[in-house]
């Protein structure tokens, strides 16, 4: 006899717009013809949704390493450091004379 192995699932309640839910609903019928795989449809929405496995599956795809790919936190750490005024300040800066009347406002 075989073992029967289960994923570890997480039962969750969730708040959602009643016409929303409807019309999801109504396609997962269409696209199955019952309900019974309304489960497997709202698991597939939030896997498509995990970029980390989406990188990892095109990385892998494209025969790129998964270590090779950068993390946020990693392109974080790697942007480069800008030098001289950032553009925020140079336009504070502008609408700070626009204000003081040295600049026409049009």
């Amino acid at each position: 006899m075989g073992i029967l192995a289960w994923n570890q699932m997480a039962k969750v309640t969730l708040y959602i717009d009643d016409q929303a839910w409807k019309r999801f609903r109504e396609q997962a019928i269409a696209r199955h013809g019952t309900l019974r795989k309304l489960n497997d449809e709202v698991e597939d929405l939030i896997r498509s949704e995990d970029m980390e496995t989406v990188v990892a599956s095109g990385a892998n795809k494209a025969g790129i390493p998964w270590e090779r790919v950068f993390t946020p936190s990693a392109i974080k750490k790697a942007r480069p450091i800008l030098r001289g005024t950032t553009a925020e300040t140079m336009l504070r800066e502008m609408r700070d004379q626009r204000h003081a009347g040295r600049l026409p406002r049009h």
